[in-house]
């Protein structure tokens, strides 16, 4: 299976002047087209590239010299991507979280300079590009935040184990931490059992995980159950987390607040196990 599989439009044969430069710099070799439809078909450094009337579809395995030449390529500024792609490429790159893209070459900025152009305003991004800065803006987001029955059964290192949130930074805030000591001994080590796993994950390089300070008064124990999805829920906002939860109420509170949420129904969830036990037995 290829690491990179993206397509790109370009507007005009006059590109291919633009970016055959780039061809030279990696040695890329031309190849023969297969079909009446392909323009022409490059190979290089572990990539295909072959251009279509108004497309380019590029190929091919993912390492570093192949993301630094992706990288010089959209910097030239003639080919762009759809949404699909766009978000194909977030995910090879990695972006840091909350890292604006550029909507010219999709290079992550978490810096916009605005200064004065004559008698205009223009605002740069990293990259160079221009943003006009309507909406929407496209962001990249890496955080999840778990709830405490997310954690006390396991759910998201089993996910991890079978190929999902790989990448993803999770939060861990003190407030999850304290009230997970509430729920009893069996749970307590549940949840305990988990953290640990999650930890041995962030060794592997499978996440990474925010230890977050949140600095919100802890309830007492009297008080904990009726305020613990109001505050579970401030956190995801305070730290603009995607909030992972099978808590149906929390889902609709979150769902009333705007936050991106990732719910699975508690039927569902007892499947889990099981399904990760198949996978990885």
């Amino acid at each position: 299976m290829n690491d990179i599989n993206l397509t790109f439009k370009i507007d005009s044969e006059d590109d291919d002047v633009i970016i055959q430069p780039i061809f030279d710099k990696y040695n890329f070799e031309e190849y023969d087209t297969l079909n009446e439809y392909q323009k022409w078909h490059r190979r290089g450094i572990g990539l295909i590239i072959i251009r279509y009337k108004d497309k380019v579809h590029i190929q091919g395995e993912k390492h570093e010299k192949s993301l630094i030449f992706l990288r010089d390529l959209l910097d030239l500024g003639v080919l762009s991507p759809d949404h699909k792609n766009a978000e194909k490429l977030a995910k090879l790159y990695q972006f840091p979280h909350n890292a604006i893209f550029c909507m010219k070459c999709n290079s992550p900025s978490m810096f916009i300079r605005g200064k004065p152009n004559a008698l205009d305003l223009t605002f740069e991004m990293e990259c160079g590009h221009l943003n006009d800065l309507t909406p929407p803006l496209f962001m990249s987001t890496r955080r999840i935040l778990p709830d405490i029955n997310i954690l006390i059964n396991g759910h998201l290192s089993r996910c991890i184990d079978m190929g999902f949130f790989r990448g993803f930074e999770i939060v861990l805030p003190d407030f999850i931490l304290y009230a997970i000591g509430l729920n009893g001994p069996n749970k307590e080590a549940g949840a305990s059992n988990e953290i640990n796993r999650l930890y041995k994950l962030e060794k592997e390089k499978q996440i990474t995980i925010f230890k977050c300070v949140d600095r919100i008064p802890l309830p007492s124990k009297e008080e904990h159950d009726q305020v613990e999805d109001d505050k579970i829920l401030e956190i995801a906002n305070l730290t603009n987390s995607i909030l992972f939860t099978g808590d149906n109420n929390l889902k609709d509170k979150a769902g009333m607040d705007k936050r991106p949420t990732i719910y699975i129904h508690p039927e569902d969830a007892k499947k889990i196990k099981i399904i990760h036990e198949t996978r990885s037995p």
